[in-house]
């Protein structure tokens, strides 16, 4: 008879050798999983914008998955002194073996390319790779950049059931899914990623990490495809599978399950504009008058409702394109509806025309155009985003921000429309960070600070604080203070009112003391910016230029009004010498003109 601990041990033996024998066959039929040969791996490293075409367009021709694309997606940054500096590195490789290292910090200007933000703002290109969502809302911190499409790997992996997940790291990923030993060297990953050339062991370390996030990705869509006892590669059935495999996950965050707390590099601030679209189909949000976007985050729980701060999205035109016409028949404008209808009600005009609405007056305006400044305001304009060209959710853009502005000569608010234009959201989050980098240097060039303990509209008035603290104190635990305490607290009191007697009634007001009082020095930046303009000569001028100057140069807009100018209205001021320091800013209307949409308005 076979001793039980024998046969004990023999079974464990056995079951060792079976497992490590299935465990040697998965790694060998995932190794047959990967697209490309390494050998045919082109590694670029882009530090000049001109470069940045090129490369953007072997990625999207190598990144071709049926009707969709996919690349694998990392940042690369540096922290200094326990402070963490912008995105120093983007990192985007194919399906084809396309990589290309694009050195951000080291770009004109600081800022990203056209073509490489046009390639991360496609939702129809998939970002993948480990915290990928995250590194996403960094380069929109640091750089305006918009980025859809992403999906984070390890929300594959804990829907693979065959998989460990314990480890869900990039190199634990790589070693279980494709039988990889990724280097994760700390001295590579923590190296200087601003020098001003990369070492080979960066370059090598950069280009495995978004070159082995595709191959996962990949792996994990064979899978799919076998699971669903399919293999026919037809763009059909890739995005079929791709849609399933991805159902819920684009642009989400990643969270166990259980709860596990993220790693340091995942804690990403969230940023205002939250974009949940799905590749593929849509998911709507609810932008409400506040401005307020619904957002769905899934955590591993079912989809919650997240209110974010962020636009005022437009659902109606901005542009009517109606007509106004003088009494014998000539254009004066282009207004909208509203103003059609007003017209109309006070039977002051009638209405000539239904495509398109047009009404002519009853009585002869007070002014015509006159000027080729004024043609602008004659042209039928286009409701889409005036960079892009996308003409849903768009928003209103202030070329000229609206705090500066505001304290214009009433002159100079005559053409605001001008400087009124349509932007989507993610074009107008991009145009935010560019506005950011001027306004931060006007701030240095006139001495006027955006908001400080020293240049704040109200202050904190400490003798007010200190008898509005005692009190507090002296109403809430009297009974328990000490003796000593309570005559210190009750001396406070008594100093701030400059009385021997303390009363209740002292002490119910000074608990109740206003601790904050109006800064008199206080000016606001925007409006000490425009005081000091107007002992310029031209210098408003001048300033309205450099907004509309700086707009054109950081957006590139391509789909602008026509007639629209940099130097719109300029001859005529410069001719009339309206801008003065005595000019009386303020007034919502000019004499014949309305400052919004420039129709004519009756004496």
């Amino acid at each position: 008879m076979i001793h039980p601990m024998v046969l004990m041990t023999t079974s464990l033996t056995i079951c060792g050798w079976v497992m490590s024998w299935l465990e040697h066959c998965h790694k060998s039929k995932r190794k047959t999983f990967l697209q490309r040969d390494p050998a045919d791996t082109r590694i670029t490293v882009v530090d000049t914008e001109a470069s940045c075409e090129d490369v953007c367009g072997k990625l999207v021709s190598g990144a071709a998955l049926g009707d969709l694309q996919v690349l694998g997606f990392d940042c690369e940054w540096v922290t200094r002194g326990g402070k963490t500096r912008p995105v120093s590195l983007l990192q985007l490789a194919s399906l084809a073996g396309e990589c290309g290292l694009f050195r951000v910090c080291r770009l004109k200007d600081g800022t990203i390319p056209r073509c490489v933000r046009d390639l991360l703002a496609d939702k129809n290109v998939l970002k993948v790779g480990v915290a990928c969502w995250e590194d996403s809302r960094r380069l929109e911190r640091d750089y305006g950049v918009s980025v859809r499409g992403c999906v984070d790997l390890r929300h594959l992996a804990i829907r693979h059931k065959s998989l460990q997940c314990g480890n869900l790291g990039l190199q634990a990923l790589a070693e279980q899914v494709l039988g990889l030993k990724l280097d994760k060297s700390r001295a590579v990953r923590c190296s200087d990623w601003e020098a001003p050339d990369l070492s080979e062991n960066q370059v090598k370390y950069a280009a495995n990490d978004a070159l082995v996030s595709v191959d996962i990705f990949t792996t994990f869509l064979k899978w799919k495809l076998q699971q669903n006892a399919s293999n026919d590669p037809s763009e059909k059935n890739l995005r079929t599978a791709v849609k399933a495999m991805c159902q819920g996950l684009v642009d989400v965050p990643f969270s166990d399950k259980g709860g596990r707390k993220r790693t340091t590099r995942s804690k990403a601030r969230t940023l205002q504009h939250v974009d949940n679209e799905e590749i593929g189909f849509s998911q709507t949000h609810d932008e409400n008058e506040r401005g307020e976007i619904h957002g769905q985050q899934n955590h591993g729980k079912g989809p919650t409702t997240r209110k974010v701060k962020g636009y005022t999205v437009r659902r109606s035109p901005f542009y009517h394109n109606c007509q106004l016409r003088a009494p014998d028949g000539t254009l004066l404008s282009t207004i909208d509806r509203k103003k059609v209808q007003w017209y109309l009600q006070r039977g002051l005009g009638e209405l000539i025309s239904e495509d398109p609405l047009t009404v002519q007056l009853k009585f002869e305006p007070s002014g015509r155009p006159s000027s080729q400044d004024d043609q602008y305001y004659l042209s039928v304009k286009e409701n889409v985003c005036c960079v892009c060209g996308r003409s849903e959710s768009y928003i209103r853009k202030n070329v000229v921000p609206h705090d500066y502005r505001r304290h214009f000569p009433r002159e100079m608010k005559d053409h605001l429309s001008h400087d009124v234009l349509l932007l989507c959201t993610v074009c107008h989050q991009q145009t935010g960070y560019h506005d950011n980098r001027l306004r931060n240097e006007i701030v240095r060039e006139f001495n006027a600070p955006l908001g400080s303990e020293d240049n704040a509209k109200f202050l904190e008035d400490p003798a007010r604080r200190k008898a509005r603290t005692a009190a507090k104190a002296l109403l809430r635990d009297d009974n328990k203070i000490p003796a000593e305490r309570k005559t210190e607290l009750e001396t406070q009191v008594k100093e701030y009112y400059n009385t021997e007697e303390l009363t209740k009634a002292m002490l119910a007001e000074a608990a109740s003391l206003e601790t904050r009082i109006e800064n008199e020095n206080f000016v606001p930046h925007a409006e000490k910016v425009v005081r000091l303009l107007l002992e310029r000569d031209n210098g408003l001028i001048s300033f309205e230029k450099r907004w509309r100057q700086h707009f054109l140069d950081s957006m590139q807009p391509r789909f602008l009004p026509p007639l629209w100018s940099v130097d719109h209205n300029h001859g005529k001021l410069g001719r009339n010498g309206v801008v003065r320091q005595d000019s009386q800013a303020g007034g919502d209307q000019v004499q014949g003109l309305d400052k919004n949409n420039l129709q004519q308005v009756p004496p």
